[in-house]
């Protein structure tokens, strides 16, 4: 939980930077202590089911800010390296044509050394650099 409230400046109910387009919660903090509050601000919308609206009104934070919030960190955690389900869709048909060709390839260098062997022990490579003359 975050362990402060911005204190809303008289009368408008915003605070002067939130006015200016800028948090209170983190202007001027640390990258890391920035990161855990958007964390936290992003739990209080999953975890308590709590509405955008409410969670950047009891915080003195812009709608907008904590939606960016929200959709960023879906984007990021909710799908294994950042993927949105398409690309997600994709890799895995990707994937499953690499493997695919991966396959007939080790299929055809295993039909090229029996023919190439049953050539040899046939005497059929005559002509070429491989035949005996």
């Amino acid at each position: 939980m975050i362990p402060w409230r911005p204190l809303p400046s008289e009368g408008s109910g915003r605070s002067q930077s939130t006015a200016l387009g800028r948090s209170n919660l983190t202007c001027g903090v640390d990258p890391v202590v920035r990161t855990t509050i958007k964390a936290e601000v992003v739990g209080l919308v999953r975890t308590r089911g709590q509405s955008i609206p409410e969670v950047s009104r009891d915080l003195d934070l812009t709608e907008s800010a904590v939606r960016g919030w929200v959709q960023r960190a879906e984007t990021q955690t909710s799908r294994p390296g950042g993927l949105t389900t398409a690309e997600r869709e994709e890799l895995g048909r990707l994937r499953r044509q690499v493997r695919q060709l991966e396959e007939e390839r080790t299929i055809l260098k295993k039909a090229a050394v029996y023919f190439a062997k049953e050539a040899w022990c046939n005497g059929n490579l005559k002509g070429t650099h491989l035949g005996r003359e």
